[in-house]
């Protein structure tokens, strides 16, 4: 979550989700048809996110039916929400946050930007708090909930929506505001760990110096999976290396790791999925534990599957090809500049728990062993909010590490 949007995407068993057809410019962008039809379709292969308009600076409003929103539209840099004390008149989710206590009521990044308090407390109060004749932090957390409802979109759209179980995952927060809604977030959806990296709040900038190369070719191929044979498979893999190796200015395959792809479907569907080809010669052994592949993946997403009903179709084979430019990485352990103001204050946890006390602290602050909240955790580029029902702790690579409790 940063700015203007917050995205989802899903990692299981160590890969990333891919899609080859994605849809932008409607309230949510995606890969999912059963999310699409509002926006632009695209044709290309993609990581499957999602995205919503849901960031620290999305404006507060209400609709015609006088429902309170927030966003997709956003105050921006310039002027950027009312706290930030240039210009901006219209409340964001900054604003709520800031009321809320869970981000320093004085400056952010060390400082280097001044918060004004009274600016949110103005923009909040008379354009929301007073038309809903609510108090005004019981508002700001009413608006913290509903960006969180936002982004809860987002995340169903890689894993509700595609048969998988959010109980299942691990939440891995970053952007600036993270840290701040995962929690709360990962509470609604049953999720029980969150993982804050290191330079959370740049982890997506960080992640252009780690990123391997990555080159998707694909080749149409219709026809029926029985009919597909190993000879015809391996001239269009062969073909396809060639053409990835020439992009990638390599010479040898073994400078590059490949990833045999299939896009199937049932005869007579419109939609295909893509799964993983078994390794070595494309046998009958090795078509069925194809078509089984699929068949599982198409019972975990739609929650039923034709499997000895109808005959699978071939419709494009792919290789994926990647490199890591400069061998392995590591990140070190980095310490940015920290400013803590104050060693504790007031912030807000829902009606439950009302105003309390917080601990104010740095990462460097956590150890191995955890901590019970509530704390809020300051950084230069972000913030980490850790509830009453959580305990943090920071393990041996710098990660903060926030289990909720069962049942809460």
């Amino acid at each position: 979550m940063g700015g203007t949007t917050a995205k989802a995407s899903l990692i299981e068993r160590g890969r990333l989700s891919a899609s080859e057809q994605y849809e932008v410019g409607a309230a949510m962008s995606a890969t999912s048809p059963l999310m699409g039809g509002a926006g632009y379709a695209l044709k290309l292969p993609v990581i499957d996110v999602s995205e919503v308009g849901a960031g620290g600076g999305s404006i507060v409003r209400f609709d015609m039916g006088g429902a309170l929103k927030v966003g997709p539209d956003s105050a921006g840099a310039d002027p950027g929400p009312a706290c930030y004390g240039r210009g901006g008149r219209e409340p964001t989710v900054t604003d709520a946050n800031v009321l809320l206590g869970y981000l320093n009521p004085r400056a952010l990044a060390s400082g280097s930007v001044p918060i004004d308090l009274d600016a949110a407390r103005k923009a909040v109060g008379s354009r929301v708090a007073a038309p809903l004749g609510r108090d005004l932090v019981e508002t700001a957390y009413g608006i913290h909930l509903v960006a969180n409802t936002n982004m809860m979109r987002a995340v169903k759209a890689v894993t509700t929506h595609r048969g998988r179980d959010t109980r299942d995952f691990v939440m891995f927060a970053f952007g600036g505001l993270g840290g701040v809604h995962a929690a709360s977030l990962a509470r609604d959806l049953r999720i029980s760990r969150i993982v804050v990296p290191q330079a959370a709040g740049v982890f997506s900038a960080l992640g252009l110096l780690f990123a391997d190369l990555e080159l998707n070719e694909s080749w149409p191929c219709l026809r029926r999976l029985d009919a597909l044979s190993h000879a015809e498979t391996a001239r269009i893999y062969g073909q396809l290396s060639a053409i990835i190796l020439g992009r990638l200015g390599r010479k040898e395959s073994d400078e590059v790791t490949f990833q045999r792809l299939a896009d199937l479907r049932y005869a007579g569907q419109a939609f295909e999925i893509t799964v993983p080809l078994p390794e070595g010669a494309f046998d009958a052994a090795a078509r069925k534990e194809l078509a089984q592949r699929f068949d599982v993946e198409h019972e975990t997403r739609y929650g039923h599957c034709f499997a000895g009903q109808y005959p699978h179709e071939v419709v494009n084979l792919r290789l994926v090809g990647s490199i890591t430019p400069h061998g392995a990485r590591r990140i070190a352990t980095l310490e940015a500049p920290v400013t803590v103001a104050d060693g504790e204050r007031e912030a807000y946890f829902g009606p439950q728990c009302g105003l309390l006390r917080t601990p104010v602290m740095s990462r460097s602050g956590l150890d191995a062993k955890p901590q019970a909240g509530p704390m809020v955790i300051e950084e230069y580029e972000g913030t980490v909010v850790v509830p009453p029902d959580a305990t943090a702790r920071r393990d041996a690579d710098g990660n903060i590490l926030i289990n909720l409790k069962a049942g809460v």
